[in-house]
């Protein structure tokens, strides 16, 4: 699958289209194959480390001193159809519309696949309705 990996700190160019592995769902958790996903200001604020000097240290301490390492794939909020189901799930079906917002450091909704828990602690995963 192809996903928007964020390489370095600084300018749009350091995020590059590549090719990674398409992730499989643990028992609980789904497949989601993404069809639309959300750029904020926030993701370019982290990319750029424009953050008040006291958090610029816990960030990349977090994340990677040099370059991302931890958090490579950013998207909080996408959209999407559930792909694949992991076992045990009953609360959603292969097909179903959804809509979700991940959970930190668990993020990944810039590629075209993400994989999340049927019951997320924290975030959330909803079907769609219709309008």
């Amino acid at each position: 699958m192809k996903a928007a990996i964020w390489t370095a700190y600084g300018p749009p160019e350091t995020i590059e289209l590549r090719e990674v592995p398409t992730p499989e769902p643990k028992p609980g958790e789904v497949r989601i194959r993404i069809e639309a996903t959300t750029v904020t200001a926030g993701y370019v604020e982290m990319r750029a480390l424009r953050f008040p000097w006291y958090l610029r240290l816990p960030i990349r301490l977090y994340i990677g001193w040099r370059r991302p390492k931890r958090l490579t794939i950013l998207g909080q909020e996408y959209s999407g159809t559930i792909d694949k189901l992991g076992d045990g799930v009953t609360k959603f079906k292969m097909g179903d519309k959804v809509y979700a917002s991940g959970e930190m450091p668990r993020l990944g909704g810039h590629a075209e696949y993400v994989v999340v828990p049927a019951a997320p602690k924290m975030g959330m995963l909803e079907k769609s309705r219709k309008c």
